[in-house]
């Protein structure tokens, strides 16, 4: 196998596997996952994160915020909420 195409496979290889990472459980809830989906790498203020995966923003939906932060799905930092 030349060199090319070796890069180039191994190139797809790693994209795929990336999509998978970021791919939600199929055990969340509609809401969950709409979050989970909405997370980006760059850390997003919760009220942020309310509007990008159209839900809204109360105590239903922290609670749902600290749930996926246990189960290690995002993380929370001093700027946000991102990806793990």
């Amino acid at each position: 196998m030349d060199q090319e195409l070796r890069t180039i496979l191994i190139d797809l290889s790693r994209e795929l596997l990336r999509r998978l990472e970021r791919r939600p459980p199929p055990n969340l809830s509609p809401s969950q996952r709409a979050i989970v989906e909405a997370i980006t790498d760059d850390p997003q203020a919760s009220r942020t994160l309310a509007r990008v995966a159209g839900r809204r923003f109360n105590s239903s939906f922290m609670e749902q915020l600290r749930g996926l932060v246990a189960q290690g799905l995002i993380r929370k930092t001093a700027r946000g909420y991102s990806r793990p």
